[in-house]
């Protein structure tokens, strides 16, 4: 597990502290590391940080927990469909997928994050690895921007060429103007065009997502209109991408409904689970 670093602007590290909410609702789940990972985080985090990941997890938003377990778990169906042995995964996190994937010793995962977050998992996974975790030599972590051709070029160096390469994200382009958005589509397309492979995305963000508690925190924290970044339906997502090169497989969370566990935990409702998973989509692209 290494990275190199690359200074990238400040601004964009705002968007971290997202991942930590993340961290904490997939831990009330059975994916498998993420208990482990969220216990490491908790002890590197200052005051101030565990504050602000405290104000992602209140108690009256816990039926947000099964979209992101479905999220999580549809990604890792939607991986083992496409039969791929290397994965780029784009604003990471500290999501558990990279630690779990490269259990199989077949598996080359990539990781791509800002500074703060990357340098933050490499210390998880070092205290992990410690802990008595195997090494993953086979799973990297790389300081950069997912608005970067040249950072992802610079991550992909860990990948051949002969065998097809799929290139995935949760949560990133919710936080991406158009303007943006365009740029990481083009950047992966750029990547596919050279290996192969396949796009896979639940970034569908759409504007009847955005309520008042939403915006609130894109507002405070980011300093970001999450309205104007979200697409005005499924369809206009589809032509998005369409438009730029892609074909489009639409696979709905609830695909992955059987599987939820967090729901019990949690002791939601079926009508809670419902409205958290019954709107949104991944979309499986390829180039066309």
């Amino acid at each position: 597990m290494e990275g190199k670093p690359q200074e990238k602007s400040p601004e964009n590290e705002k968007v971290g502290p997202t991942a930590w909410g993340i961290a904490y609702r997939r831990a009330n789940c059975d994916i498998p590391f993420a208990k482990d990972i969220l216990d490491e985080l908790v002890k590197v985090m200052t005051p101030e940080e565990k504050e602000k990941m405290e104000s992602l997890v209140s108690e009256k938003d816990q039926a947000l927990t099964p979209q992101f377990e479905a999220r999580y778990k549809l990604l890792n169906r939607l991986l083992k469909q496409e039969d791929v042995s290397q994965v780029l995964e784009l604003a990471a996190g500290v999501a558990p997928r990279g630690l779990e994937m490269t259990q199989d010793s077949a598996v080359t995962y990539v990781e791509v994050d800002l500074p703060g977050i990357s340098q933050q998992k490499k210390v998880i996974l070092d205290a992990l690895v410690h802990q008595g975790t195997p090494p993953r030599p086979h799973l990297f972590l790389e300081q950069g921007d997912a608005l970067s051709q040249a950072d992802l070029e610079r991550a992909a160096v860990h990948f051949s060429t002969q065998k097809p390469l799929a290139v995935v994200h949760e949560g990133l382009m919710r936080y991406l103007n158009f303007e943006q958005k365009t740029q990481v589509a083009k950047n992966i397309k750029a990547l596919l065009e050279r290996y192969g492979g396949v796009y896979i995305t639940p970034d569908i963000t759409l504007k009847v997502f955005i309520d008042e508690r939403v915006q609130k925190i894109f507002s405070n924290m980011i300093g970001m209109d999450a309205n104007a970044n979200a697409f005005e339906n499924v369809e206009a997502a589809e032509k998005f991408f369409s438009d730029l090169g892609f074909t489009v497989e639409k696979h709905p969370f609830a695909e992955i409904q059987n599987e939820l566990v967090s729901s019990q935990k949690l002791g939601l409702t079926e009508e809670q689970v419902q409205q958290a998973i019954g709107a949104p989509v991944f979309f499986v692209m390829k180039l066309k």
